[in-house]
């Protein structure tokens, strides 16, 4: 028995070490090739969106989008995938052992998720609005540091600065409501905890006391509950990191598809087949 556990032990280490390995090189090797993508489309899209557009902005998007995007793809291939997988498993074993407790807490998991998907979603566009922010505070920190000969030569520090401090400022009073919600979340998700235990005990006792339960059962679903609420947790932390990765570009792709309209430059680049050792031969008795 000793020795399987231990084998067990390596092997669940061996998995661990395996999955957040190959989830590293997924992220890594996906943020590159979305980092290259945009780069590509941004390049092709026609002079009338590069006008209207600040190369600020672009940079911004770009970077940040693809960071978000990394951090999403690791943290939910390294720790959500496998937490919102476990919730398969827990979910059909406590139906097994007592339906009634079983039915409890997944009514309890249901309506704690949907108020997390209920808040989440209401600070989307708020988000979406302080993204607006940070890339015009890009925008601008990138035209003063690009120009700071002509800032210093035309006397203008004190106006740009002024001018910064002015976006920040706007961008501090967009993102303050959107921190409140957020904290209402994590509220919810440690009220969830409290709230879950008590209905449990009170559910159970009820129920010991018609000879539907036994307290084994009442302790094996409060430790459900143990292994529930990180995965809860997590899923929320989740979606939580999707909207704050997917509000920050959407915007900018959004004007970028719009202002696209499936257009293609004028010019591309000439595609030339490389020279063999004949046509280069041939070449130099020509000349």
């Amino acid at each position: 028995m000793l020795a399987a556990w231990a084998a067990f032990g390596l092997f669940t280490i061996g998995c661990g070490a395996a999955v957040a390995l190959h989830a590293d090189r997924l992220a890594h090797r996906q943020r590159q090739a979305v980092l290259t993508d945009y780069f590509e489309h941004i390049m092709q899209l026609p002079l009338t969106f590069h006008t209207g557009t600040h190369s600020g902005r672009l940079m911004k998007v770009m970077l940040n989008g693809t960071d978000a995007l990394w951090r999403l793809w690791l943290g939910f291939f390294r720790e959500h995938f496998a937490a919102i997988m476990s919730l398969f498993v827990l979910l059909p074993l406590s139906l097994y052992i007592n339906w009634r407790l079983a039915i409890l807490l997944f009514v309890l998991c249901v309506v704690f998720t949907v108020l997390t998907t209920l808040v989440v979603r209401k600070t989307y566009g708020m988000q979406s609005e302080v993204e607006a922010h940070y890339s015009d505070l890009s925008a601008r920190a990138s035209d003063a540091l690009g120009n700071v000969a002509l800032v210093q030569s035309f006397v203008r520090i004190d106006a740009e600065v002024q001018g910064l401090r002015f976006v920040a400022d706007k961008l501090l009073a967009a993102q303050m409501p959107v921190l409140s919600w957020w904290a209402l979340v994590t509220v919810i998700t440690r009220a969830s905890t409290t709230i879950t235990v008590l209905a449990i005990f009170t559910v159970g006792i009820v129920l010991h006391e018609q000879g539907l339960t036994t307290v084994g059962e009442i302790v094996m679903f409060v430790t459900f509950r143990d292994h529930a609420d990180p995965e809860a947790r997590t899923g929320g932390e989740l979606h939580q990191q999707r909207v704050h990765g997917s509000a920050a570009p959407e915007g900018i792709l959004r004007r970028a598809r719009r202002g696209a309209g499936g257009a293609r430059p004028a010019r591309r680049d000439r595609h030339r087949p490389a020279l063999g050792p004949d046509r280069i031969q041939r070449r130099l008795v020509l000349l």
